[in-house]
Formats: C-alpha cells, sequence, structure tokens
C-alpha cells in the first residue's frame, strides 16, 4: 500500500486554497498576501479544521515564511542596498526598535521575559518587511520614492 506524507497533502491543499483565493483577490484588485492569510485562517484548525495538527501547522508556517523571504531575496539588489545603506540602517534599526518597543509594552499584560519579548520584536519586524516588501511588489511601487 501506497500512502503520502501529510505534508505534501496539505501543501497541495494551501496551494490550490491560495490560487482560487488568488484569482478572486486579483479580480478585486487587492494584493496576494491577503489570500495567503484567508487560506491559512480557513484550512487552519478554527475555521474548517483542515489542516489541525500542531506539527504539521508549525511546517506549513516555517515553509511559508522560507518561501517568503526567498522570493523577497531574488528581489533586492545588492547594489541599491549599498548606493541606499543610511536609509536602509536606520530604517532597519527604528523598525525593529518600535517592534520590541510595542512588544514591551504588551509584555506587561502578558507577564513575558525580556528574552521573550526581545525574539518577538525582531520576528514581528522581519514578518513585517517580508509582508510590506510583497505589497510594494504587487503595487508595483518597488522602484519609487
Amino acid at each position: 500500500m501506497h500512502t503520502t506524507d501529510p505534508l505534501i497533502s496539505a501543501f497541495v491543499l494551501i496551494v490550490l486554497a491560495v490560487f482560487i483565493l488568488g484569482l478572486i483577490l486579483k479580480e478585486l484588485k487587492q494584493p496576494h498576501i491577503i489570500g495567503y492569510i484567508i487560506a491559512g485562517f480557513i484550512l487552519g484548525p478554527h475555521v474548517l479544521g483542515i489542516i489541525k495538527q500542531p506539527s504539521l501547522l508549525a511546517h506549513m508556517g516555517n515553509m511559508g515564511v522560507i518561501l517568503l523571504l526567498f522570493f523577497v531575496g531574488l528581489e533586492l539588489s545588492p547594489k541599491r542596498l549599498v548606493e541606499n545603506w543610511i536609509v536602509s540602517l536606520c530604517g532597519t534599526t527604528l523598525q525593529i526598535l518600535v517592534s520590541i518597543i510595542f512588544v514591551a509594552i504588551i509584555s506587561f499584560i502578558f507577564q513575558w521575559s525580556w528574552q521573550q519579548i526581545i525574539l518577538l520584536g525582531f520576528i514581528i519586524s522581519l514578518s513585517s518587511t517580508s509582508v510590506v516588501f510583497k505589497l510594494l511588489q504587487d503595487w508595483h511601487e518597488l522602484n519609487t520614492k
């Protein structure tokens, strides 16, 4: 008997859902990233419950982040990064600091440790950069001032 890895089946289902939602959102002139979020919400354990194993959810989340960062990396130009190093350095530093401060404010409610605050600040900073970069790319605003 031939068995299929559940990760492959889930991945195919997610790609199909994202493709269909992508077509719908394209007609509505909305960014593709919204389709990714909606697909995860619908297929996840809280709506349809198609993908509910915690380990599978973690693997799919990791694959999504890896793919998003890969495509972001394809668009980066080292030459433009060096030319605009002041904006890149100051913007990145400010974004990380604001993210960490935001998480620190929230941490008063949840009593998080300083290690958790820094980790979540960096995670928010990294993921928001990827999302904004993808939105700018979808809106053809990446090469504008």
